[in-house]
């Protein structure tokens, strides 16, 4: 898993008795090195997970994201950060005891 850094205070905020989940993402890809824009940038993503009450944890992540100019390579690329994810949603699902849901 990326290293992260917390992304806002610790919150005693405790979830609620139904251990169902929302997570909300937001990306931003940080820009090319101009002396080399083969190197991969800077894919910093925040997860926030919210129980219905309110937040119960926020935490920022890092991922090194190449761009690429093929489309087959970039879909490669694309699949390495989804999985990034869905390894940190199913570990907030098995470590943390909780229920990630999903919108309808």
């Amino acid at each position: 898993m990326s290293p992260h850094r917390q992304l806002s205070q610790p919150s005693n905020r405790k979830p609620s008795a139904v251990q169902d989940i929302f997570l909300g993402f937001a990306c931003s890809l940080g820009p090319a090195d101009p002396n080399d824009p083969s190197k991969p940038r800077d894919l910093e993503y925040s997860c926030v997970s919210n129980d219905g009450g309110g937040v119960v944890e926020s935490e920022t992540y890092n991922f090194a994201f190449s761009v690429k100019e093929d489309e087959k390579e970039a879909r490669k690329e694309a699949s390495r950060f989804g999985a990034e994810v869905l390894a940190l949603i199913r570990s907030m699902q098995t470590h943390k005891g909780m229920n990630v849901g999903r919108s309808r």
